[in-house]
């Protein structure tokens, strides 16, 4: 392929991405979506060369995170669940038990929220954790329960932000008489979903799966789920 050629691809892949976050969510985007990551496919071409059109509010960027200590799978899905509620994806990579990196795709607006709301969340996940009760259990059983409440609390905390995600944009509809900050929202999840996509085709999904204490979970659920997070959109 010529340079020439090359680029026009590059444009035409653009075009492509653009009208695809245009009609998120509509099947017509799901084939401008897949369309685009064939040609990316078939011609090598890396996803940073690609410009949809954004504008700079709009645009899709990373943002890395350094996990480190003890409950590092804890501390990713608290990460990760935060990101998903707050329409951003997430992909991780765990250099041992107790060192990984989180990776993080979105707008600027959510990733700025994400960032706000981590690490107060992480020092009350591992305190309240760590300070539960437990002298009737032995050493193993309570770090299963530590873990089951965890694992709760980073469940409840994303019901949390996602059910004051949607009647903050139901609220932002209802005002505007539209389904603007839906649909926008919708198009920002789409946006960092597929960021992550054309940047890391191969990652592969994580097969942590540890034995769970179930009333520990529903106790870190509803402590997670009655959490005060402060302002959602537009906060």
């Amino acid at each position: 392929m010529s340079k020439r050629d090359r680029t026009e691809m590059i444009q035409l892949i653009g075009n492509l991405l653009a009208k695809a976050e245009s009609q998120a969510g509509t099947p017509e985007g799901d084939l401008f979506e897949e369309r685009a990551f064939q040609l990316l496919a078939k011609h090598g071409i890396d996803h940073s060369q690609i410009r949809s059109g954004c504008t700079t509010a709009d645009s899709v960027v990373r943002e890395d995170y350094p996990v480190n200590g003890d409950y590092v799978n804890q501390q990713i899905m608290l990460l990760a669940r935060i990101a998903s509620a707050l329409h951003c994806a997430a992909a991780y990579w765990l250099h041992s038990q107790f060192s990984a990196t989180v990776v993080i795709y979105g707008v600027p607006q959510h990733l700025e929220r994400i960032h706000l709301l981590y690490a107060p969340l992480r020092s009350r996940m591992l305190s309240q954790a760590t300070d539960a009760p437990g002298s009737a259990f032995s050493a193993r059983q309570l770090l299963d329960r530590r873990i089951g409440w965890m694992q709760g609390f980073t469940l409840g905390i994303r019901a949390r932000l996602q059910a004051a995600e949607t009647a903050a944009a139901a609220e932002a509809d209802r005002q505007t008489g539209s389904d603007l900050q839906t649909r926008t929202l919708a198009a920002d999840a789409k946006r960092a979903a597929n960021a992550k996509k054309l940047a890391l085709p191969d990652i592969q999904r994580g097969t942590y799966n540890p034995k769970l204490d179930r009333d520990s979970i529903v106790q870190g659920y509803r402590v997670g789920n009655e959490t005060e997070i402060g302002p959602t959109i537009g906060g």
